[in-house]
């Protein structure tokens, strides 16, 4: 079975998460819709807070098997002079972050840009059964956070005008599937019939 792409989903929550870092996130709505306005922080040779993207509202059907995990966040210093660059990019879920660590250590762009983490095959390291399963993407916890660095001695602005996330997963072989309507001998009001994929 081939595998079955949902996104790329904007996400429905983002807050500034203080658990870890020194630098709050500040307007964080902004980084809501991809129109140029960014949420922000200042830098001055240290790393920010977390900023979480989260309640993406998917509905992977149950028995699925989530094959990759993509996400974008659309970035940029405001000092062409800083060395800002990703300290923490990890997905997170039920108020832990879980699985590897994506941080690119690729000095942020001075204009805005996206940056691309994970892929169509890649699930972060998340590769026990059920280390990602469809409810845990459907809940409204399932998301990423991103933390960016600055280790230059001058102050700086990172900002982030968006970030959204796509996923991949291969539907369950068998299972029952609905025909709300059906004519014939004998047929009336929906059926259940069994899937043979």
């Amino acid at each position: 079975m081939s595998s079955i792409s949902v996104g790329p989903v904007a996400a429905g929550s983002i807050a500034n998460d203080a658990s870890i870092g020194s630098s709050a996130w500040s307007i964080v709505s902004n980084a809501s819709t991809e129109d140029g306005n960014s949420a922000s922080y200042d830098a001055v040779s240290g790393n920010s807070q977390l900023l979480k993207f989260s309640a993406f509202g998917l509905s992977i059907p149950s028995g699925a098997t989530i094959d990759g995990i993509q996400v974008r966040v659309k970035k940029k210093r405001a000092s062409s002079g800083a060395n800002m660059h990703d300290e923490l990019l990890k997905l997170t879920y039920a108020g832990s972050l879980i699985g590897e660590n994506k941080a690119s250590a690729t000095r942020w762009p001075s204009s805005l840009a996206f940056t691309t983490y994970g892929g169509a095959t890649d699930k972060w390291t998340l590769t026990g059964p059920s280390d990602l399963t469809p409810a845990m993407l459907n809940d409204s916890s399932f998301g990423f956070v991103i933390q960016g660095s600055i280790d230059s001695n001058a102050a700086d602005d990172g900002q982030v005008d968006f970030g959204d996330l796509q996923v991949w997963y291969t539907a369950a072989a068998g299972g029952l599937f609905t025909v709300s309507s059906c004519s014939g001998i004998g047929c009336s009001g929906p059926r259940n019939f069994n899937r043979l994929d």
